[in-house]
């Protein structure tokens, strides 16, 4: 027998994604945006310098990658039969409100990568009923590709998780 759970994947999908954005945005940083120092034991070693990656492009793509899990997780369970559409359609319709807290973070990165997702949201119609747009639609499909190539190149790469049994 199969448990439905939209109610706890839902609140699941807000707290983390909230969580996530204003959590990480304040640790760990100084003003400046830089890493907060620490002190180590370790001798210093001099290597060919490795790139450092841009915190607040990272505070970015860790919200987007926790989006991207939501909405494909509940895609998945929703083709499973294990939420219906009127669940699915409510984990889609977290995505505005994810960009525009990303959009009003001062501490978030990649603010034009952003931008193109909130415009692909308004143009990729919704196919669920009740949904504000079609997650899988070309228009943010191909604006969460410039995206994850944004956090690629940070070296803070998009990963989705998966629950067991899904991947």
């Amino acid at each position: 027998m199969r448990r439905r759970r939209e109610p706890f994947r839902l609140k699941v999908a807000v707290a983390l994604g909230g969580a996530v954005l204003f959590g990480v945005a304040g640790t760990g940083c100084s003003a400046t945006g830089s890493a907060a120092p620490t002190a180590s034991s370790s001798p210093r070693v001099t290597t060919a310098s490795t790139p450092r990656s841009d915190p607040s492009i990272a505070l970015t793509c860790a919200v987007l990658a926790s989006l991207d899990t939501s909405l494909e997780d509940t895609a998945i369970e929703q083709h499973d039969g294990q939420t219906d559409a009127s669940g699915y359609a409510a984990v889609i319709n977290t995505t505005t409100n994810t960009l525009m807290g990303l959009r009003r973070n001062s501490q978030a990165g990649m603010q034009s990568e952003v931008w193109n997702l909130q415009e692909a949201v308004k143009t990729s119609p919704p196919t669920v009923p009740g949904a504000t747009f079609d997650p899988h639609g070309a228009d943010f499909v191909a604006a969460l590709a410039q995206a994850k190539t944004a956090c690629d190149a940070n070296g803070t790469p998009m990963i989705l998780y998966a629950p067991v049994g899904q991947g």
